[in-house]
């Protein structure tokens, strides 16, 4: 089935159908603005398909949205596999795993055969901030930088 045109839900509310992200790690508003919990993710979701969530079970939007991180995933798949084809890196160079997804990128690594490293220990992260220096690499990396050119 395709998605519905529009922004009804996000991969957030995949993620948290899924179980896979964490409460503290949403920090952006949901599409419909309204809240953040399953429910509300299942019923943006639903929504996003053309329905409404008393339309199929919880296991079948479960289902659904199971699919549709698969199909992201292979979307990062495929553009690793891109990037490894053109500017192929020596066999012992890591790759970075950062963001929320870090942990979905270490199994795509793994399933590669490549090395992986996780963005804090890249970044030399102190313990108490390795989580989040891993969740906001971007952010923690523009920060790296400029404490070394200030």
């Amino acid at each position: 089935q395709r998605l519905a045109a529009g922004s009804f839900a996000t991969m957030a509310d995949v993620r948290r159908i899924l179980g896979e992200l964490p409460d503290d790690a949403d920090q952006l508003a949901t599409a419909d603005r309204r809240g953040k919990s399953l429910e509300e993710s299942v019923a943006r979701f639903a929504r996003s398909l053309g329905h409404d969530n008393a339309d199929a079970s919880f296991d079948y939007w479960h289902d659904a949205a199971q699919d549709i991180a698969d199909q992201q995933m292979r979307l990062v798949h495929d553009a690793c596999l891109q990037v490894l084809k053109t500017t192929p890196p020596a066999d012992e160079a890591p790759i970075v795993a950062a963001g929320i997804g870090a942990p979905a990128i270490e199994a795509l690594a793994t399933q590669h055969g490549r090395p992986c490293c996780n963005f804090a220990d890249l970044a030399n992260a102190a313990i108490d901030c390795r989580l989040w220096a891993t969740r906001c690499a971007s952010a923690a990396a523009v920060a790296l930088l400029a404490a070394t050119t200030a």
